[in-house]
C-alpha cells in the first residue's frame, strides 16, 4: 500500500463520497478489506514509500472473537442525535473518524453508515457466516 510520505497518510475515499482524505496506513487497510474505504491513486509527482500489509493467517477464521459481532445499527439511526451516530461510525470502523476539514463528522459518519448498510444489503456475509444480514436492534425475532 503506498503512503504520502509528506504526512504518512493513505489517500481514501467512501463508496458514497469521491472526496478523497488521509488516514493511517493500518485505518487504510482495514477500511480496504471490509469495503468501506477505497484506495485513491496516488500522483507520480509525489513522494511515496510503501508499506506491506501483514496478511491473515491462511488458518485463521475470517472473523476473531473480538470482531465477531456487528455493530446495531438501529432502523432510525438517521433520527438519532449526530453524536450518537458519530459512536455508531466509530463502532463500524473500530477506530476514530477520519480527519476531513471540508466536512462535519456528523456528515462523515452518515456516510460510513450508508456505507456499512448498503454492504450488509449486497448480500455479504454476516460475522457468523450465515448470510443473514438482516438490522437487528438486540431483541430476537424482530427482523422476521
Amino acid at each position: 500500500m503506498k503512503v504520502v510520505k509528506a504526512t504518512g497518510l493513505v489517500p481514501v475515499h467512501t463508496a458514497t463520497d469521491k472526496r478523497v482524505f488521509g488516514v493511517y496506513p493500518a485505518q487504510a487497510a482495514k477500511g480496504i478489506q471490509d469495503g468501506t474505504l477505497i484506495a485513491v491513486e496516488i500522483p507520480d509527482d509525489i513522494e511515496t514509500f510503501e508499506v506491506a500489509l501483514a496478511p491473515a493467517p491462511a488458518s485463521a477464521p475470517a472473523e476473531t472473537p473480538e470482531d465477531a459481532e456487528e455493530v446495531k445499527i438501529p432502523d432510525d439511526w438517521e433520527a438519532l442525535h449526530w453524536a450518537t451516530q458519530v459512536v455508531i461510525a466509530k463502532g463500524i470502523l473500530k477506530a476514530e473518524l477520519p480527519d476531513l476539514s471540508d466536512k462535519k463528522p456528523a456528515d462523515v459518519a452518515r456516510d460510513i453508515i450508508r456505507d456499512e448498510l448498503a454492504r450488509r444489503a449486497s448480500g455479504a456475509k454476516s460475522p457468523d457466516g450465515s448470510g443473514d444480514t438482516t438490522q437487528t436492534t438486540g431483541n430476537a425475532g424482530e427482523n422476521a
